[in-house]
């Protein structure tokens, strides 16, 4: 049950981060700091649009399961924020006509990428660390489970 919980608590994290990168793509966009980056990327805000970031939002989180750096949660989102942003790169860009690398949509679409990513893992965790149920992807939720089970298990003096 603990790692059903985790794993919710990191997906809608995920989810959370799909928001706020998506807002700041939209705003980014719409105040033009997009296409001054050489990034021809200025999305409608649309749930169409929204919808699809918020579920793979969602699962990227999950890579906040992974066992390492649990006291270090920054540093573990920042190095996390790559692999979407990776993923973006070399499978979603390609595949939406855009190039290896997003280049079609200008030279500065792989920084704007990590930017984004980045943004995601940020919040994502974020709202991790402060939802108190995943914070450092639950490490303070297994200690506690074991310092309960430790007071459970001693004998009371009388």
């Amino acid at each position: 049950m603990q790692l059903f919980l985790r794993a919710l608590a990191c997906a809608i994290s995920g989810a959370v981060g799909g928001l706020v990168n998506s807002v700041a793509v939209w705003g980014l966009g719409r105040l033009g700091v997009n296409q001054a980056l050489d990034f021809a990327m200025a999305p409608a805000l649309s749930w169409a649009w929204l919808w699809p970031r918020l579920a793979f939002g969602g699962a990227w989180g999950l890579l906040f399961l992974l066992p390492f750096w649990e006291k270090r949660p920054w540093p573990k989102a920042a190095l996390l924020s790559l692999a979407p942003a990776a993923f973006m790169l070399v499978k979603v860009f390609p595949d939406m006509g855009l190039g290896l690398y997003g280049l079609g949509a200008g030279t500065g679409a792989p920084f704007m990428t990590v930017f984004y990513n980045l943004v995601w893992g940020m919040a994502a965790m974020g709202f991790l660390v402060a939802s108190q149920v995943g914070s450092q992807t639950g490490s303070h939720i297994k200690s506690q489970s074991r310092s309960q089970l430790r007071s459970s298990a001693k004998p009371r003096r009388r």
